[in-house]
């Protein structure tokens, strides 16, 4: 029977602005995520491989050699919450605004008379 899948996350992060350089801003952010009880199909071939321990999911055709099991005539792939993962990483950030003063032009009293 399948259940909701799940999800855990966090994370973690820092700032800096120095005041010594205006318009400088440093991050880092580190992040995790777990994913649980995701739904995933096995695939015919892992269920035959493993059929021992998934009970019920081959059905054979009988066989008239004693020992020797029968041809396999269905395979039951049911979806079952077996699969997970777990993602962490680390984002980092720099930004440096800073005002264009060397291309400012002084704006002040002009003579277009000349």
């Amino acid at each position: 029977m399948l259940r909701p899948e799940t999800a855990y996350e966090w994370s973690a992060g820092v700032v800096y602005s120095p005041k010594w350089l205006k318009g400088l801003t440093l991050s880092v952010d580190y992040w995790n995520i777990s994913l649980r009880s995701i739904p995933a199909i096995l695939g015919a071939q892992f269920i035959v491989d493993n059929g021992n321990v998934l009970p019920g999911l081959v059905q054979r055709a009988p066989t008239s050699i004693p020992g020797e099991l029968g041809p396999i005539t269905l395979v039951i792939d049911p979806r079952f919450n077996v699969a997970g993962v777990s993602l962490d990483g680390i984002d980092y950030e720099a930004i440096y605004i800073s005002t264009p003063r060397s291309l400012a032009v002084p704006i002040g009293p002009a003579d277009l008379h000349n």
